[in-house]
């Protein structure tokens, strides 16, 4: 009976040691990625300085200043779900320094995250506007300053938008 018992245990600690392993096969090796584009008219270029904070694969915050008209990143991440995103922080410049009556202000910044098959763009910046010279500071400030573009992407190729996405 001792060894009947003995034997009984010694399966079910085999069982519950191989179950509990898993082989990993369910998790995703595959891994996400994620293009970051900023592009900025010529005007916006010139009347204003910007500086982009964006995740990379580690979700560590990393920054860049945006120099040309077009600015991109690309990152990958393979913890799911995966956090995309990137803030745009920009310093218009004083209306004294600004030699033009009129300004042509366009700013996009877009992601495009693919997984596999899935594949989902979004451009959720999306500002222009010609601004007289006098209101380019307040234009720049109130619509382009602090701009958040931000999604967590599921293995399974769906975004959600994360308005609470920090860059701190």
């Amino acid at each position: 009976m001792k060894k009947t018992l003995l034997m009984l245990a010694a399966g079910i600690a085999v069982l519950l040691g191989t179950s509990a392993c898993g082989g990993g096969s369910d998790e995703p090796t595959e891994p996400a990625t994620a293009t970051y584009i900023v592009n900025l008219s010529p005007d916006a270029l010139s009347a204003g300085t910007y500086i982009v904070y964006y995740k990379d694969a580690n979700n560590t915050t990393k920054f860049e200043v945006i120099s040309t008209s077009s600015w991109s990143k690309t990152v990958s991440s393979t913890r799911f779900p995966a956090m995309f995103g990137f803030k745009i922080k920009a310093s218009p410049e004083n209306e004294t320094a600004l030699t033009k009556d009129s300004y042509d202000l366009s700013v996009v910044g877009t992601i495009k995250m693919t997984r596999g098959a899935a594949s989902v763009t979004n451009a959720p910046l999306n500002y222009s506007a010609t601004v007289e010279k006098h209101n380019v500071e307040r234009a720049i400030e109130s619509n382009i300053n602090n701009a958040v573009v931000a999604y967590n992407f599921s293995a399974d190729g769906n975004a959600t938008v994360n308005n609470k996405m920090s860059f701190d």
